[in-house]
């Protein structure tokens, strides 16, 4: 298989970068990176030059998260390092996610950040933010929600993304009632989605009108591996945390990966596999896996993926 897959490393955390192994272990992995093998970093950019010029050189990819919570000093360091970052690799190879606190001093804030990367050239995405705040919604679906954004906020959201979509940027006013994960968001890896409409139409978006897919068959266990190191647990992925039989749960540890290879090889070779049904009321991160609301196009999609493979549904 290594033939013809590209194996993706990220180190993300926590803070990666403060991990006294950092450096020794990001200089490891550049002696195994090719064609077939990237890594890329997730952080909050704060840290050194040294780190910088690490990333710069042996990082195919950086993800910098900017929270708006941080101090004055903190910030302008932050962004500093994203400028600098930024001189050290492709275009294509630096994102920035702006993370949208709901506190309208901190939005406010967002924005300005926002207008400061585009004048400098620096591809970044607003980010709705996701704390499990018990919904007020009535609807039973997202049981937890974002940050309950005002209905101006929401405004702004839809404004960017019709943009972005290149549709009209004057919209209608959003519904108040409604947060920002009812009415959608982009991949946080900036992907687009192929999505198949009831009527059976397809689009090409990078925005998904809703993260609410609760009960559908996803395949998030053939593209994401999540090791958590302080705890040795191993997660199909990091905040979903989907498994089988609809649970929140790790697939083992990394004391015992033998028995989890065991368990993915019998499947393999059997031609049968379970297949995850979501347990969660909102997707996060994992909005650009493969996923399907029935069970006759989630099995055309693992033919697709696994063409040997038939699926089990629990």
């Amino acid at each position: 298989m290594t033939d013809k897959l590209v194996w993706k490393v990220s180190l993300t955390g926590g803070e990666p970068t403060i991990n006294p192994h950092f450096a020794q272990f990001v200089e490891f992995l550049s002696t195994k990176k090719s064609e077939t093998f990237k890594v890329g970093v997730t952080t909050n950019g704060h840290t050194n030059k040294n780190t910088l010029e690490l990333i710069g050189e042996y990082m195919h990819s950086c993800t910098i998260s900017y929270h708006c919570e941080n101090t004055d000093s903190t910030k302008k360091r932050i962004l500093d390092n994203i400028v600098y970052l930024s001189k050290l690799m492709p275009d294509w190879a630096l994102k920035i996610n702006v993370m949208f606190h709901a506190r309208h001093d901190y939005f406010e804030e967002c924005k300005k950040v926002c207008e400061f990367l585009s004048d400098k050239g620096i591809k970044y995405i607003p980010r709705s933010i996701g704390e499990g705040v018990k919904s007020k919604t009535k609807n039973k679906l997202y049981a937890y929600d974002a940050h309950l954004y005002t209905a101006e906020q929401n405004k702004w959201f839809k404004n960017y993304w019709d943009l972005a979509r290149g549709d009209k940027a004057e919209v209608g006013e959003p519904d108040v009632g409604h947060n920002i994960r009812e009415q959608g968001r982009p991949c946080c890896g900036g992907r687009t989605f192929t999505i198949g409409h009831d009527d059976g139409t397809i689009e090409e978006t990078n925005y998904a009108s809703s993260t609410g897919f609760q009960n559908w068959y996803c395949f998030i266990n053939l593209f994401w591996l999540h090791i958590e190191q302080q705890e040795k647990l191993i997660y199909h992925h990091q905040t979903c945390r989907a498994n089988f039989n609809k649970t929140l749960s790790s697939i083992g540890t990394t004391d015992n990966t033998d028995r989890i290879l065991k368990r993915v090889n019998g499947w393999l070779k059997s031609g049968k596999m379970p297949v995850i049904t979501c347990p969660n009321s909102i997707c996060n991160c994992g909005l650009c896996i493969t996923k399907a609301k029935n069970r006759d196009d989630a099995t055309k999609f693992l033919k697709e993926i696994l063409p040997s493979v038939e699926p089990v549904y629990g």
